[in-house]
């Protein structure tokens, strides 16, 4: 029973140990960028010694990618919920652009990851892995999509393009909101996109009958 306890323990440090690894990671790439963000400096953040971290991760690629992997985990199941809702009729169509938005798009980890993918281009040791992660994150889009707008009786098939459609809008949205801190246009784009939604689907639903 002890040896057993003891072997809790130390799971769960080791847990807590690559949970501050990864907290501190992203927060360098967040705040300094990936080109400045070095296993000292993600040491230094996270209060733990390059041994520590060096006895978690083989090495920086090894960390980065399981920040991302926890990131983009993160949105697989935000959406997910926000799908589930949608087809039990807890959220309109308009509340769950703002629910993607919201949950998804508009806080650091979307940033850090699109930075990730888009400065590792010429190291293939990271960009690789990167971009067939991505790639298994888009997978399970499709697999979503076929839920997420069937409440509002649009098929599968459109339902999954409407999702992809929204998905690309609020990327670039996010993007742009880096150079364009001006919410008033954010949120302005976020209704113009909603009212863009709610046509299409009466659209559709005018087709139907």
């Amino acid at each position: 029973m002890a040896v057993q306890i003891a072997r809790r323990m130390q799971s769960q440090r080791s847990s807590d140990t690559r949970q501050r690894l990864r907290s501190a990671a992203l927060e360098c790439l967040s705040t300094i960028g990936y080109g400045h963000t070095t296993l000292t400096e993600i040491s230094r953040r996270a209060g733990l010694t390059r041994g520590a971290l060096n006895h978690h991760y083989q090495g920086k690629n090894d960390l980065l990618l399981d920040v991302v992997d926890q990131i983009w985990s993160q949105i697989e199941e935000d959406l997910r919920n926000i799908a589930e809702s949608s087809k039990n009729g807890q959220l309109n169509v308009t509340e769950v652009v703002d629910e993607m938005w919201h949950r998804i798009f508009n806080n650091r980890n979307i940033f850090s990851s699109l930075e990730m993918v888009i400065a590792s281009r010429g190291d293939p040791a990271l960009h690789d892995p990167l971009v067939k992660r991505a790639q298994q994150l888009f997978d399970s889009y499709e697999k979503i999509g076929g839920k997420i707008f069937t409440a509002t009786g649009m098929s599968q098939e459109d339902s999954r393009s409407l999702l992809n459609m929204t998905l690309s809008f609020l990327r670039g949205l996010a993007v742009q909101s880096i150079y364009s801190r001006d919410p008033a246009i954010t949120n302005q784009s976020l209704l113009d996109w909603k009212k863009a939604i709610s046509i299409l689907i009466q659209q559709q639903s005018t087709l139907a009958a």
